[in-house]
């Protein structure tokens, strides 16, 4: 008998146990259909655009990616993002939800070669860890490079070289890793 009873509390603790967890349903990630990169030339006589778009989200149809026209080369560019949900309607802006919990996200922009691209934050959140909303794009050598854009949700920002772009040591949950494939640089 007192074994039973051992028993019974035990299973009652353990229920006791699940239902106090503040949060039993895990925070859903957005549906994220485009992501368009804006770079306006230091002097502000070109802009070019990256864009990536994918209306029915992750798996199904193929992204397609655009580059409306070459970066100039030995050039610096301002950068701006905008995450869209298109499968609203309205359209959901998602760079407004990201702008206002930036202390748990942050973009890595990864070029393949930085002899021809390189980009460095030009915001910080409000503990002073970089966001990735804003940034600077410089240009070296003519070519052909990539881009990968990858977008952390709770990311540890005081992990070493996360401050400075390498996503590696970040932890988190990616919400967005996209690769701009024959970015020109003329």
């Amino acid at each position: 008998m007192h074994r039973k009873f051992s028993y019974i509390i035990l299973i009652i603790s353990l229920l006791f146990i699940q239902c106090g967890d503040d949060n039993p349903i895990p925070n859903e990630s957005e549906l994220i259909t485009s992501v368009n990169l804006r770079f306006i030339h230091q002097d502000l006589s070109d802009t070019v655009m990256l864009s990536f778009q994918d209306l029915d989200g992750d798996g199904g149809l193929v992204g397609i990616y655009k580059q409306n026209h070459p970066f100039k080369s030995s050039s610096q560019y301002v950068g701006t993002i905008e995450v869209l949900n298109e499968a609203e309607n309205p359209v959901e802006d998602i760079t407004l939800e990201i702008q206002d919990e930036q202390e748990v996200h942050q973009f890595f922009y990864l070029p393949s070669d930085t002899s021809r691209l390189s980009i460095k934050y030009d915001d910080l959140d409000a503990n002073q860890f970089p966001v990735g909303l804003k940034t600077k794009l410089t240009t070296g050598l003519q070519g052909v490079t990539s881009l990968r854009l990858l977008l952390l949700h709770k990311p540890d920002k005081s992990k070493p070289g996360v401050r400075e772009g390498n996503p590696s040591m970040a932890g988190g949950d990616s919400d967005i890793d996209i690769n701009f494939q024959n970015i020109k640089v003329e």
